[in-house]
């Protein structure tokens, strides 16, 4: 059996028909402490808009929440934006992580499509990378795979990308839910 160390990049994408406008859902879109409150895994202590002027692209945030009773901090970047259509945001971290949402109008309402990303090392992380916001999850992971075979590498990947998918998924539902019935 090969044992296997390195960098792997994990990515998914969930999408949802909501009955409201294009305009309504990119102003939660934009809005991360809506849609941080919408997400009943953590609890959002602040989320800071660092840059002046409306979001766009190098807006800066700094958001504070707590995840399985563990503090996170950490900054990320909008890298992308188009007003109404799209938006996206990459941490500013060791090991960054991002999301990208797309809004499409579709004669029901509009369609929400959010994909995200992240990196997983299979080596020991650095204290830096352990207090990141996805460094306790890819660090236990990473620990308890440090110097296994690439198979068992890829089946907690599967793992892992199936779990934050689902967590995803139960994410848009509340955001379906919280603008149909505002």
């Amino acid at each position: 059996m090969r044992r296997c160390a390195g960098l792997i990049m994990i990515r998914f994408k969930r999408s949802i028909d909501i009955r409201a406008e294009p305009h309504a859902v990119f102003e939660l879109v934009i809005d991360l402490q809506r849609r941080l409150d919408l997400n009943t895994d953590i609890k959002v202590i602040r989320v800071v808009k660092e840059t002046d002027g409306p979001v766009d692209v190098d807006t800066i945030f700094h958001i504070q929440l707590t995840s399985q009773g563990q503090p996170i901090k950490y900054r990320c970047r909008c890298t992308a934006f188009e007003a109404g259509r799209l938006f996206e945001t990459v941490s500013l971290t060791d090991r960054p992580f991002g999301m990208r949402v797309t809004l499409e109008p579709i004669p029901e309402g509009t369609r929400l499509t959010q994909e995200e990303w992240l990196t997983v090392e299979y080596e020991k992380l650095s204290q830096a990378e352990d207090k990141s916001v996805l460094g306790e999850l890819a660090g236990s992971l990473a620990s308890g795979l440090s110097g296994h075979t690439s198979e068992d590498q890829r089946f907690h990947n599967a793992k892992l990308e199936a779990q934050l998918s689902q967590e995803l998924k139960q994410w848009l539902k509340k955001t379906k839910a919280s603008l149909e019935n505002h």
